[in-house]
């Protein structure tokens, strides 16, 4: 499954990561408000993760990597990962999982601005 379509990519790699996100420059959200979510699925264009939180497609937010996955990766599994990065929400779904978070949130990178 692609990060942030519902497609397969060879590109994408699945490894569990811990991160917070936030509403970025929202006038009706707290953008203060921090999120837990732990991503499981990444490339260079995007990420999928679980939370609890509901997010409303089209909604900009402030993603941030938790503490580095093992050291044991290899080179190009490292490929994709962004540690901080504002992405747009492309869809949230809920999650099947029953005993995990209630949401799965695709999202897509945006581009750096240089």
């Amino acid at each position: 499954m692609s990060a942030h379509q519902n497609e397969t990519n060879e590109k994408d790699y699945k490894h569990h990561l811990p991160l917070t996100f936030s509403h970025f420059n929202s006038s009706y959200l707290k953008s203060d408000t921090h999120y837990m979510g732990e991503g499981f699925s990444y490339n260079q264009d995007g990420l999928c993760f679980l939370t609890s939180d509901p997010l409303h497609p089209g909604a900009t937010i402030l993603i941030k990597m938790g503490t580095r996955p093992a050291a044991n990766l290899k080179p190009e599994a490292w490929e994709g990962i962004r540690t901080i990065s504002l992405a747009k929400v492309e869809w949230c779904r809920p999650n099947s999982d029953e005993k995990g978070p209630r949401y799965k949130v695709g999202v897509k990178y945006h581009e750096p601005g240089y």
